[in-house]
């Protein structure tokens, strides 16, 4: 196997188990990421390395409870939250059309990014997480409608039901009990031309294309 299936496999097993964040891969080594301890792992896995990486715990800031965020680390390694003083004006505006890479929210959220435009059977649909769009629904706990409003800005960056651009049209519930790949969730416009295709300061997306570590990515968001 290479070390794709390998992966593939591990995130299977491990994502059910407590503490385990994430499972990937850094060239040909295969990467554990952990929330505290190190755990017990072989120091190699099908013939390749094994690294563990401790991440301390992961959280959607955007459905943070207390909306007072403040600096602070956990660990050397561990869980920043982002105040609002921090966030970039430019991004948490009223655009309309709507790019990527500013603030959007479901009504019930305070804040978080859209992230790109989608063209579905010639449709146009706007792409970002549940725990943005749906307020983290989940499989036991659904939090949001198909249909609910979503609006740019985010209610945390002063948007009202009068700055909604469209509505929930799809989410992947998460599973609380179960390993889950995505956290993703689509919008739909009010009108067509409340889209851009655009990703702010970065343009507009062409193609596909293929990537090694050490590549030079571009990064277009709200906060994250």
């Amino acid at each position: 196997m290479n070390i794709l299936q390998v992966r593939r496999e591990l995130e299977a097993q491990l994502l059910k188990r407590p503490g385990i964040t994430g499972v990937g891969n850094v060239g040909n080594k295969l990467r554990i990421y952990v929330e505290g301890t190190d755990g017990d792992f072989p120091a190699k896995i099908n013939n390749f390395p094994v690294e563990v990486f401790k991440t301390g715990p992961i959280k959607a800031l955007s459905h943070m409870d207390d909306p007072l965020l403040t600096v602070y680390e956990k660990e050397a390694a561990g869980t920043w939250i982002i105040p609002k003083a921090s966030v970039d004006p430019l991004r948490t505006g009223r655009y309309r059309p709507v790019p990527g890479g500013v603030s959007i929210a479901h009504p019930s959220v305070t804040a978080g990014t859209h992230g790109v435009s989608l063209r579905f059977l010639g449709l146009p649909y706007g792409l970002s997480n549940n725990h943005v769009l749906s307020a983290g629904s989940t499989l036991q706990n659904p939090r949001a409608n198909i249909g609910d409003r979503i609006l740019q800005p985010g209610p945390y960056d002063s948007g009202t039901i009068e700055d909604a651009v469209g509505t929930l049209s799809w989410y992947m519930p998460i599973d609380t009990e179960g390993p889950n790949l995505v956290d993703a969730a689509n919008w739909v416009p009010s009108s067509p031309d409340l889209m851009s295709d655009e990703i702010l300061e970065i343009g507009e997306p062409r193609g596909l294309g293929t990537v090694k570590v050490g590549d030079i990515v571009q990064k277009s968001g709200r906060t994250s």
